[in-house]
Order: structure tokens, then C-alpha cells, then sequence
């Protein structure tokens, strides 16, 4: 590829700010509510984390029945926390009824979750089913200003051109939220590298990621700093820990905007620092293939997602 990254400013828009964010309150409340320690899941907040899904579901590789899944996966969120703030309505003033979340310090990460092959399928959203089909029509549509619009359309759009492909399928989708004044950073390494394992090829790409402000970012809350290496298989497998000093000073620092967007190749190294201000550094996260990534073992099931995007203007 001639272009290794790209910075979009204005990427997506105020609506599609609001409703990321809004997706990222309702996992914060699931993970609050399961004791669950976000800096000790990387920071990375899934919403099909916890959902066994079928290497043969039509979710994966639909993308009605993806959306049907997806909006079933938030409508509970939704459902759960509207009962709780009602049960929580029954408790005297100023006590909550949940114990805060401990904070712990925790170490440099480097890894992202790898794809582990899926397990039986235990349970599906509610209008989620192994046809994909959804009860509620509405569910399985681009609502305009809709994270799901983001991530299926108007992300798609901009990684088309990085990834110089007619089409364009969604690979994977996650929030990764730093807490403020927090010691986690993610050291130098390539997505590729991280997520594919076995499967991960230095010499071409893969896949593009594209990193989505949902606030503005800077030095001081641990933006994105990327290392624009050549072209050459020589120069893209040295290690990081290689010529650190000199590797930094060639570094570029992504200093941006909340709605702006980063697009980068699997084989960049990147990393990020720590988040040292008074504020939750929140971002949306997702990859995109101009084919169906597939495991070895059977070239029609992709390890993650394969769902295709709308491009049509």
C-alpha cells in the first residue's frame, strides 16, 4: 500500500458522537454492574464479548442480521439499566446500592483480545435468532445518526479508499475507554500482529483499522502515535523494542478532534500513552477488509465478522 495512514477530520458527525457514546455508558453500566475492572480488559469494552456466536450464523456474515443482533445486544443493555435505576429508585438518598469499582495500577498493555475459535452458541439477544431475522423491521436498519450507521456506512466509505477495494466488509467493532489519571498505555505494536496470530501476514495487508475520536485528543490523555515505516518486509518486522530511542523520534503524534478519524494498516506500528488528564479517554475502534478474512482451515467461515457495508451514496 502507498498510504499507510490517513487523519479524516469531521469524520462522523454530532449524532453519531452522541449515540457512541451513549453505547459506551451502557457498557460501562454492564461491566460496573458485573465488577468487572475495564483497565484489566485492556480497556476495551465489547458488547458481544459475553455472546457465543455460531461459526455458521448468518450474523456473521449478513448484515440484517448482524444489525438485528447488535441493536437485540443493546436493547437489553438498555432494558437492564432501565431496571435498575428503578430498583435503585427504592434505596434511600445517596446510597446507590453499588459498591464503587476498584481501582488497581496496572502495567504497559500491548495485547488486544485474539480471536479464540467461537464456542456453541449459548444464548441470543432478544429478536435475535440463527436466521437473522428480526421481529422489529427497524432493528435490522441504518438509522441515521446511528453508531451503527458509523460503523456500516459512513466509516466504510473512508477506509474504501485505503483499502482500494468495491467492497468492504466490517472484520470487528469495540470501545477502548482509558480512565482518567490512569497508568495504562499500550506499547508499540501492529493490530495484525496482535489480533491474527497464526493467521497474521507482515508482508501485505490485511485489513485497516480506523480509530474514531469520541473526544478530543491530545498528548496529555494518551492519543495515537504512529510509526509510518517503508514499504519493505525488512522494515516492518523490526521488533519494537528495537532502536526505541530512534523509533520515537520518528514517531508522529495524532493530536485531533472528537468526531475526527484515524485509518491506519495492520502492518503500522502504533501505540499510545498513558491518560494523565481529568477525563475518560474514550474511542471507538473497529476493522474493515475488502474480502472475507478467512481461517485456513475453511476458506467460507471468517475468524471474526464479514459483514458487508453499504457504500452506496
Amino acid at each position: 500500500m502507498s498510504i499507510r495512514y490517513a487523519v479524516v477530520k469531521n469524520a462522523v458527525s454530532n449524532e453519531h458522537l452522541c449515540s457512541m457514546r451513549k453505547e459506551i455508558k451502557l457498557l460501562q453500566a454492564k461491566y460496573a454492574g458485573e465488577n468487572r475492572n475495564v483497565e484489566e480488559e485492556c480497556c476495551e469494552l465489547d458488547v458481544f464479548a459475553d455472546l457465543s456466536i455460531p461459526d455458521s450464523s448468518p450474523a456473521r456474515t449478513r448484515l440484517d442480521a448482524y444489525l438485528s443482533m447488535r441493536s437485540g445486544c443493546f436493547r437489553s443493555l438498555t432494558w437492564s439499566e432501565s431496571k435498575e435505576a428503578s430498583q435503585r429508585g427504592n434505596i434511600g438518598e445517596g446510597d446507590s446500592g453499588v459498591s464503587a469499582r476498584p481501582r488497581t495500577g496496572t502495567e504497559a498493555r500491548t495485547k488486544r483480545r485474539r480471536l479464540d475459535p467461537v464456542k456453541p452458541i449459548k444464548t441470543l439477544p432478544p429478536n435475535g435468532d440463527d436466521e437473522g431475522k428480526s421481529a422489529d423491521a427497524s432493528s435490522a436498519s441504518l438509522v441515521r445518526g446511528s453508531a451503527s450507521e458509523a460503523y456500516l456506512k459512513v466509516i466504510p466509505r473512508i477506509c474504501q479508499k485505503l483499502l482500494k477495494s468495491e467492497r468492504v466488509f466490517l472484520f470487528n467493532e469495540q470501545y477502548i475507554v482509558k480512565p482518567s489519571a490512569t497508568d495504562v498505555e499500550f506499547a508499540w505494536h501492529r493490530d495484525g500482529e496482535e489480533q491474527l496470530g497464526m493467521w497474521y501476514r507482515e508482508d501485505e495487508t490485511q485489513y485497516v483499522s480506523a480509530w474514531i475520536a469520541l473526544d478530543k485528543m491530545t498528548r496529555d490523555n494518551g492519543t495515537l502515535v504512529v510509526r509510518p515505516f517503508g514499504e519493505s518486509k525488512s522494515e516492518l518486522s523490526v521488533p519494537p523494542a528495537v532502536r526505541q530511542e530512534d523509533r520515537s523520534q520518528k514517531s508522529v503524534t495524532i493530536e485531533c478532534e472528537a468526531g475526527d478519524c484515524v485509518v491506519f494498516s495492520d502492518t503500522l506500528w502504533h501505540c499510545s500513552g498513558t491518560n494523565r488528564s481529568k477525563d475518560e479517554r474514550r474511542v471507538a475502534y473497529a476493522q474493515y477488509t475488502s474480502t472475507p478474512l478467512c481461517g485456513p482451515k475453511n476458506a467460507k467461515l471468517p475468524l471474526r465478522f464479514a459483514v458487508p457495508c453499504e457504500l452506496d451514496c
